[in-house]
């Protein structure tokens, strides 16, 4: 898998991690039609997915699931022969899950981003593929899972106030992208609303970023560097 494209214009690649790039007149409409999607009560738990073409200037297809939403025949297609973009709203509220990066390391053709009901945006695309990754990417639930568990006792320790918690117990999903990216696996870039943007400046400020990060870094590496264990 190729680390980059000169014929892509990809959102993720940037060192600071920060989209960087202008959104062209179909991408802005694309993202809030995903955004109406996701916000209308009526689409709980659904997902709504686009396949946009690099240029920005076309949507290949579009498809919903609940909870996840299914790649067509079409996309799938399209991934093959041209660098694609999957956007599609997170229920969870969170940042590219182990399904999306899944997704993402099926070619180095495809780029995937995330958006919460917040409007903040998550976007990944794997790197240089290595086998290991493919341990790395089943064990990406668990990982989360003890990752959620330690930010949330990083939280109390540091003393944040209750709906800071609850608030910042949505952002396991982006503390742990953020060590992916660290350990060289993945490109991985995001915009955050406000509101993200706000509690994790909390969060950060406590240090529980941090300690949160370092310990995904270390469940990564475990795995990259032993994947017997």
């Amino acid at each position: 898998m190729n680390d980059d494209s000169t014929d892509s214009r990809w959102f993720t690649g940037a060192t600071h991690g920060d989209i960087s790039v202008d959104f062209t007149a179909l991408e802005e409409a694309t993202l809030a039609s995903i955004l109406a999607y996701a916000r209308d009560p009526v689409n709980q738990d659904n997902e709504l997915m686009h396949c946009v073409d690099s240029a920005g200037t076309r949507v290949i297809d579009t498809s919903t699931g609940q909870r996840q939403a299914v790649l067509t025949d079409t996309m799938r297609s399209a991934a093959k022969t041209e660098p694609v973009r999957f956007w599609h709203n997170h229920p969870s509220q969170d940042s590219l899950s182990h399904l999306d990066w899944t997704m993402a390391a099926t070619s180095d053709l495809v780029e995937v981003l995330a958006l919460n009901e917040s409007a903040s945006i998550f976007v990944g695309r794997m790197l240089q593929w290595r086998d290991e990754f493919a341990l790395l990417l089943r064990q990406f639930p668990m990982i989360a899972g003890h990752l959620h568990f330690q930010m949330s006792s990083f939280a109390k320790a540091a003393g944040m106030d209750l709906a800071n918690e609850i608030a910042f117990s949505r952002r396991t999903g982006h503390v742990l992208n953020l060590a992916m990216s660290h350990c060289n696996v993945v490109h991985y870039a995001y915009r955050l609303s406000k509101a993200d943007a706000t509690i994790m400046q909390v969060a950060e400020k406590l240090g529980v970023v941090a300690r949160g990060l370092n310990f995904a870094v270390g469940e990564i590496n475990r795995v990259l560097i032993d994947p017997s264990r």
